[in-house]
Formats: structure tokens, sequence, C-alpha cells
């Protein structure tokens, strides 16, 4: 009869009357517009985007998001070879691809090393293989390569 008295975006009237929503959660539009008690105490409210004074979003860890990372909208892209971009603690770092590292510091020229063959970087920076010894870096270890199985029995045909 009196029409509608109740603004359902609301923290006392989150999509409904009387749905209230827990500590430390606001009544928000989520990115499909539906009224929601949102972001729980080790997540934020970033909005995605907003039209005519109403804005919708999502709940991210500013830690770890990598559209989100230390604040709402800073996304990560570190340029870089051999690498992708993370977002660690707050901050957009280099991450090497697998089997490579970053052994000179620089993201200059990215994850220049692989460390699956390199032998003065085997298996990680500064491991050096001993080639005096004969041995070389295979997938990421030093190794020697296995003797013929013939070599060395001592055994002497007659």
């Amino acid at each position: 009869a009196n029409g509608c008295e109740v603004f359902l975006v609301d923290d006392a009237n989150c999509g409904a009357c009387g749905n209230v929503c827990p500590d430390g959660q606001a009544c928000r539009l989520d990115e499909n517009m539906v009224p929601r008690c949102m972001c729980p105490p080790d997540k934020t409210y970033c909005e995605s985007w907003c039209m005519n004074g109403v804005c919708s979003g999502r709940c991210v860890d500013l830690t770890s998001d990598n559209y989100n990372c230390g604040a709402c909208g800073v996304a990560c892209y570190v340029p870089a070879r051999n690498a992708i971009s993370v977002c660690n603690y707050g901050t957009c770092v280099m991450d090497c691809n697998d089997g490579r590292a970053d052994c000179n510091n620089s993201q200059s020229d990215g994850c220049e090393v692989n460390t699956d063959s390199d032998p003065r970087n085997c298996g990680g920076c500064g491991i050096v293989c001993d080639a005096v010894a004969g041995q070389a870096c295979v997938a990421g270890r030093c190794v020697v390569e296995p003797c013929d199985q013939d070599a060395g029995s001592g055994e002497v045909a007659r």
C-alpha cells in the first residue's frame, strides 16, 4: 500500500527485507547486479564497473589477486621472458617458468638461465656441476654418464 519503502542494498535489508549482513560484511551488488552480503574480513570489495552511481564488484584478496594486487584495479604485468607475473603479498613480481631462473637478479632479461641444462646453475642458481669428474647437468641434476656394462668388469675372455 505504501509502495517500495525499503532500499534492498542495505546492510539491514540485503536483497530482502530483514536480511541483515553479518558483522564485518556489507551489502553490495555482485558482478551480476544481485545484492549480497559480501567480503569477509580477509577480502576487499573492488568495484568492477559503475553506471549512474550504481556500482557492482567482487571480493578479492589484495595480497594474491593478479588483477587487484595491493589495491583495487592494480593489475600485474611484469614483461619478462620465460616468466609470468604474479601478485605476491600485494606486490607484482616475476615468477620464472619451471626449469628457468633469474640468476643475475635483473628483470630486464627475464629468467635467463635454463636450470635443467646449465652446468653452472644446475637445478638452481649457483649450483655448479663438477666438470673434472665428468658431470653434466641433466634435468636439473648433476650426473655422470653411466659406464658401459662390459667396461671395467675385470674379466678376461678365455
